[in-house]
């Protein structure tokens, strides 16, 4: 249902605003209080507001008084319609006020939908049996019917080293058996468990207890979680669950170690993964309680008059002449354009023309955001562990807070919409299609987020640019990089406990894009990276967020007791927005023009046989490199700095002892709080490397690493971010690769014959 609120906006087009903008404009709520309670009466609409309101910072003080006393400013949340043509569908957005920067809260698309669609009542369990009907559906169809899952078919006789026997269960017990011991009585598939562990102490396995497991637990001796998951694993007529604590011996290094290594075979040849998603520890459970007087589809009643953009509807059969319509009612005008008119607008609207329709029409509400709060966002899916989990497993059927989801190679459903979810989502103002989450097929999912990336802004003359033009034989490879590169943007910005778990925790896909794609060179993978177009993927960066008119350096540098990747690689950062992965390219075929820097050796020092897992310190690369400069790095926030004022960090060239006036802006420095005052002014042993020109039409920007000599090792660097030198600014360009006469004053080796460096990155 929806509040009177914003049954006033949609049906009546209350509090018009004239915005000067394409869409309609309507003042909304007039304050947090009205806001809740419309949360209240459980409009659907308002429900998601609050829902984001409740996640942002409070209100700038300054800002409130810039409005105080503005009557056509004094709304809490504003809300505008407009017509989006590549949906053909009405668009409803909603912002916040000037005191919130107009941050948006939520975004709908309003669609026609039969009457008879919208009659679905809610359950009031997500355990019900239509439920366990609707979970046996979605698995029988993606196993008979989707091309795509058949494809990526696991194998039905691997199993874990252990798994939880649910055999006895109407004895109340379950227990531990290990299949390689018992293979004449192992048989049918199994399913996994994810998790939040949280902080809540629960019974797990162990050296001290493997002989009780192994014998038999009482249910009621396991957390709500693991009790609901295996009740609806019987359900669904499976014997055998897999779940970490119950399955992996939490007091043993040895299997934890052995265990984590086998993840891509646990979860990849699963029959499901059953997700406690909305849950925040193991105590929480997968069931919840819901109105069953509520129904799945919220319809609405829309009044689409003068709604920018909307289409024409085809005109009525003639009738007989009707008496002509006062010039008053047949003028075109905005209606309610008074702000204190709340008079209701009459059932007719004009159509271009000068045509009258009746109004308003039955829609349904579609929140933008939907997917992305309800899984994405969800408790189970900001673990750094769940994302392999979720992408590796063949499909997964979330518990969500208000009910379940399904998610395959080939489908996004949820149960108010079981033959699947739009694809859509909204970027930069823009609803656009997306690729599936789950989606990791390079010439499907690979090409169409590289075609999505590249195709903004790569333009020459007005016409569309093929930077990959030259790489025909290698385009397959590029589009497995483009899967690559969103998997570690997305696991970059969870949370793990233990972060030397970072390179472990994402072994189990690593494995997989090994196999896939790049046909199982395990030696090809270095450290989250990959060994071919290396020099590009060493060019990753860390964004500062924009948080109240001011950068919020997000990102640390964890001391060696914490080591887990030489400086080179993301996986050396902690962030909690996440890294932004390089573009992928060769840089033309390795053209000098375009490519200054050439890796020779890449050495890890691996702490098992796992080439995918874990680290010890020591793992270096080392390259030769055409031109390296010194440079000084300034915190314009430090009092003594004479360029306060500017972006709170900038570079400065040094020729010889002269540090050069010219300020570079763009740089991304890796950990600024962990490495500040270490990098930080002069005589810091500060350089800039050179690496390649942006993959883009002429002009281009010079992509470089910032660098740091580590003291009393020659030749011997560590990275301590990312710079450009705009396109704009060729002059400056020239002076950080020309050759001078400082060359045999660094701190590394200067080829006089090769006119090259050698330098080796800790």
């Amino acid at each position: 249902m929806v509040c009177q609120v914003c049954k006033a906006v949609l049906e009546k087009h209350d509090n018009y605003r004239w915005k000067g903008t394409y869409d309609l404009a309507f003042g909304h709520h007039p304050d947090q209080e009205s806001l809740q309670a419309s949360v209240k009466k459980d409009c659907c609409i308002c429900r998601v507001l609050l829902s984001k309101f409740n996640t942002l910072p409070k209100a700038n003080d300054k800002s409130q008084n810039s409005i105080a006393g503005k009557k056509s400013e004094a709304f809490l949340t504003q809300a505008s319609l407009s017509y989006d043509h590549q949906c053909s569908a009405y668009r409803l957005d909603i912002k916040l006020n000037e005191q919130y920067n107009l941050e948006r809260v939520g975004s709908f698309l309003l669609t026609e939908l039969p009457v008879q669609d919208l009659s679905a009542p809610i359950l009031n369990n997500t355990s019900s049996y239509a439920n366990v009907q609707l979970a046996r559906k979605w698995l029988n169809e993606c196993i008979n019917d989707h091309r795509m899952c058949r494809h990526i078919s696991p194998a039905t006789n691997w199993y874990p080293t252990r798994l939880v026997d649910m055999g006895f269960i109407a004895t109340g017990r379950v227990k531990i058996v290990e299949p390689r011991k018992h293979t004449e009585q192992i048989s049918g598939r199994y399913v996994t468990l994810s998790h939040c562990w949280g902080d809540i102490e629960f019974y797990h396995l162990s050296n001290d207890t493997l002989a009780h497991f192994e014998d038999g637990i009482d249910l009621d001796k396991l957390p709500k979680t693991f009790h609901h998951a295996i009740d609806f694993a019987c359900r669904l007529g499976v014997r055998y669950i897999w779940i970490d604590s119950l399955c992996i011996l939490q007091d043993s290094t040895k299997d934890w170690l052995y265990q984590s290594a086998q993840m891509d075979q646990v979860y990849n040849n699963s029959l499901c993964n059953i997700s406690a998603t909305a849950a925040r520890n193991s105590s929480e459970g997968l069931y919840v309680d819901r109105d069953s007087k509520q129904h799945w589809i919220d319809e609405v009643n829309l009044n689409t008059a003068n709604v920018p953009g909307r289409p024409l509807e085809p005109e009525k059969p003639k009738e007989k002449p009707k008496e002509k319509l006062p010039l008053q009612d047949s003028a075109p005008q905005l209606p309610n354009a008074n702000p204190t008119n709340s008079k209701p607008v009459k059932n007719t609207r004009l159509l271009n023309g000068g045509k009258v329709a009746d109004v308003p029409k039955k829609y349904t509400v579609l929140d933008l955001d939907f997917w992305e709060t309800t899984v994405d966002q969800a408790p189970v899916n900001r673990r750094g562990w769940v994302l392999q989990e979720r992408l590796i497993a063949p499909r997964v059927l979330h518990f969500c807070h208000d009910q379940i989801a399904w998610e395959c190679w080939e489908m996004d459903a949820i149960e108010s919409r079981p033959n699947g979810i739009p694809l859509l989502q909204l970027k930069s103002g823009s609803i656009v299609r997306f690729s599936r989450f789950k989606g990791m097929v390079p010439s499907v999912d690979g090409q169409a987020l590289r075609n999505a990336r590249l195709s903004r802004g790569r333009r020459k003359n007005g016409q569309c640019v093929d930077i990959d033009a030259h790489m025909k034989g290698e385009i397959p490879s590029i589009y497995c990089f483009e899967v690559w590169k969103r998997i570690v943007e997305n696991y970059s910005r969870l949370r793990l406990t233990k972060g030397t778990d970072k390179l472990i925790a994402l072994a189990g896909i690593a494995k997989i894009m090994s196999r896939r794609i790049f046909n199982g060179r395990d030696e090809d993978y270095i450290a989250g990276m990959w060994r071919p177009n290396l020099e590009s993927q060493l060019l990753w960066r860390v964004d500062p967020a924009l948080r109240k008119d001011q950068y919020d350096f997000h990102s640390e540098r964890p001391g060696m007791d914490e080591y887990r990747a030489p400086s080179f690689s993301w996986a050396a950062i902690d962030t909690e927005r996440g890294i932004n992965y390089a573009d992928v390219t060769d840089f033309d075929g390795g053209n000098k023009d375009e490519l200054f820097i050439k890796i020779e050796t890449v050495i890890l020092k691996y702490k098992t046989e796992n080439r995918f897992g874990m680290l010890n310190a020591g793992g270096f690369l080392e390259l030769k490199a055409r031109a390296i400069k010194k440079v000084i790095i300034v915190d314009s926030m430090d009092t003594s700095s004479q360029r306060k004022g500017y972006t709170r960090y900038h570079w400065q060239l040094i020729q010889g002892r002269q540090v050069l006036d010219e300020l570079q802006k763009l740089i991304y420095l890796d950990a600024p709080f962990s490495d500040g005052k270490h990098i930080i002014g002069p005589n810091r042993s500060m350089y800039c490397l050179p690496v390649g020109r942006e993959r883009a039409p002429e002009p281009k920007d010079l992509l470089c690493l910032l660098l740091q000599a580590v003291g009393g090792v020659p030749n011997t660097f560590k990275r301590i971010g990312f710079t450009k030198i705009p396109s704009y600014h060729t002059e400056f360009q020239d002076k950080i690769l020309e050759v001078t006469n400082h060359e045999g004053f660094m701190d590394c080796f200067w080829d006089t014959q090769l006119k090259e460096y050698t330098i080796r990155i800790i």
